[in-house]
């Protein structure tokens, strides 16, 4: 299976001879980057289609010249680039990989890349947020992401992985072409965008895999399972591992090593994942007058801004916002 020639064809956002207006508008769909013609007398006539899907977006770009782009790291995303005509000489992880037909390369957000795009160069590229991709991680693991989830860098289409990645992206491509597709409610694009993240993490290798997909396990010693009830009848308090090793009656290496066994974290990894859940659940149903100080605090986090942070990190929206919608 093979994308069109030219994908999302009904989002065209431009369509130019002028090498600035094409920077800008790759900035503001993308990142800012370094750009510059390696041809003196080519016109750079730029074409790109764009269809933002909740936290994913498709990116469709054509410059029609010897172009070298220079993004530095992502930073707030990942990029799955695939050629669909031509090919591009890429820098990444200290090599090149020349990205041609056929395959997928994924860049993560901390690793610069720079790219040399040829005049019959023609890429679909995959935007997706990392926070909501980490977000969607934990979704499927009920696990908080420990560090950046770093992904094999090539996809190739013609393995069960890479048919079942083009064939959700001809779908999109698909959709998008229809007025009144998927893509053109929220929910609806909160699906594929949803999809697009669940085909990535399920089916590409990478450091996250073991948990993604690992089959299920036999129970969990006794001491997991009563460090776990301890942690939720102790929400509020601020535990310590020797606290929950103690409870348990196990040392604190041994907790460590059967939570990381049977439950992909550790223990204090797990008992901040189970906080947020509840501050989150409460935010959720909070009375008018909730604020979310008050919810902080009822869970036991001393510090708001920390509190915050770690909230952003897991649901990739601040507490207030979750308030705010809450309320409509």
């Amino acid at each position: 299976m093979s994308l069109s020639s030219i994908p999302l064809q009904s989002s065209t956002l431009i369509d130019t001879y002028d090498l600035d207006t094409a920077q800008a508008t790759v900035a503001r769909v993308l990142k800012k980057h370094e750009m510059r013609c390696l041809d003196q007398k080519r016109d750079v006539k730029t074409r790109l289609n764009y269809l933002k899907l909740a936290d994913t977006s498709l990116v469709y770009l054509h410059y029609g010249a010897n172009v070298v782009v220079e993004p530095g790291p992502m930073s707030e995303f990942y990029l799955l680039h695939m050629n669909i005509d031509g090919d591009c000489g890429i820098q990444y992880r200290n090599k090149e990989i020349i990205a041609t037909h056929g395959r997928t390369v994924i860049f993560s957000p901390s690793r610069p890349t720079r790219f040399r795009w040829r005049p019959e160069s023609r890429v679909l590229a995959v935007r997706i947020n990392k926070q909501a991709l980490n977000q969607h991680f934990q979704t499927l693991t009920g696990l908080p992401v420990q560090r950046e989830i770093e992904f094999e860098p090539e996809l190739a289409h013609d393995t069960a992985q890479g048919a079942r990645w083009l064939s959700l992206l001809n779908f999109i491509d698909q959709d998008s072409q229809q007025a009144d597709g998927l893509w053109s409610s929220r929910a609806g694009a909160e699906q594929l965008s949803g999809l697009l993240m669940t085909t990535l993490l399920m089916g590409q290798p990478g450091s996250h895999q073991e948990l993604v997909n690992r089959p299920l396990s036999p129970a969990a010693p006794r001491y997991v399972k009563r460090a776990e009830e301890f942690m939720l009848a102790n929400i509020q308090q601020t535990l310590t591992l020797n606290d929950l090793a103690q409870h348990v009656g196990v040392s604190p290496r041994s907790l460590t090593n059967g939570f990381r066994e049977f439950r992909g974290a550790s223990p204090m990894a797990y008992f901040t994942n189970l906080r947020l859940e509840r501050a989150h659940e409460e935010l959720l149903s909070a009375r008018p007058e909730t604020t979310v100080t008050d919810v902080a605090n009822r869970i036991g986090f001393q510090h708001l801004s920390h509190f915050a942070s770690l909230y952003r990190r897991r649901y990739g929206i601040k507490p207030c916002e979750t308030l705010r919608r809450h309320r409509g």
